[in-house]
């Protein structure tokens, strides 16, 4: 979580009383341009929707900022899979590289216009 401050991050959390469930930031590349980073749901929250509310809280706040086209970078392994189907469902498509990451055998790129 260290990584995830400064004047471009937002950070926001999914919580079930004092525990946090899930964990998601939005940094601001440009005006227009913003991508999500280090998407997390504690493994005791899996399948419970927190992963849901934080990227419905991000998508909320970027299309508020007048972001034009979220972007996210992730993993090809089977352990990212979930979050994959998460990005999918809610309109995300696979696409070119961004910023300074490149597409590989072990990682990809998704982009949401808004």
């Amino acid at each position: 979580m260290s990584g995830l401050s400064g004047p471009t991050i937002s950070l926001f959390g999914a919580w079930e009383g004092d525990t946090l469930m899930a964990v998601g930031a939005l940094n601001r590349l440009s005006d227009t341009e913003a991508e999500i980073k280090s998407m997390r749901t504690h493994a005791d929250h899996l399948g419970k929707g927190a992963a849901q509310a934080v990227l419905n809280l991000i998508l909320e706040t970027a299309r508020a900022d007048g972001v034009e086209r979220l972007s996210l970078e992730t993993g090809t392994s089977e352990e990212f899979m979930p979050a994959v189907k998460l990005y999918l469902k809610n309109g995300f498509e696979r696409g070119e590289a961004f910023a300074d990451y490149s597409n590989g055998p072990h990682n990809q790129c998704y982009h949401l216009a808004l």
